[in-house]
């Protein structure tokens, strides 16, 4: 099972979430991805990353959390690439860092140690994203 959604997802999340330059991550997915197309890789990141000629920036920042609950609600595609996750009910599978220590044991799934914390707040990167693209609207 392959979701279209993992690399509009992945493409948003990068740049906007961690303040990486598109034509970097765009770059580098060029060189990683064994079905690469130019115009598709280049305009993809244009679009996604709200740079291109039809940059929508307030409303490409997609939340991962609420776009893996909606395109994968049972949580099979990540209990198919992420055996860590394996175990992990529904409820919990697409944010396991709300499992609370008991639950984390129960699932056999210790956070920072079996599977990552979260590396960043979405809803903090959201906002700083969103003050960014302002500043520089407000300043052109």
């Amino acid at each position: 099972m392959y979701t279209s959604r993992q690399p509009i997802v992945e493409k948003i999340i990068i740049p906007l979430m961690f303040f990486l330059k598109s034509n970097l991550t765009k770059k580098y997915f060029a060189e990683k991805l064994i079905d690469m197309d130019f115009a598709n890789n280049n305009g993809g990141w244009q679009w996604s990353a709200s740079t291109g000629v039809d940059s929508q920036p307030y409303l490409r920042i997609f939340n991962p959390y609420l776009q893996s609950k909606k395109f994968d609600a049972e949580g099979n595609y990540i209990r198919q690439y992420v055996p860590e996750l394996e175990n992990v009910p529904k409820e919990f599978i697409h944010e396991p860092n709300l499992m609370n220590e008991s639950l984390q044991k129960l699932y056999n799934v210790i956070l920072g140690k079996d599977y990552p914390l979260p590396i960043v707040n979405h809803s903090e990167a959201r906002d700083a994203a969103i003050k960014e693209f302002q500043s520089i609207t407000e300043n052109s």
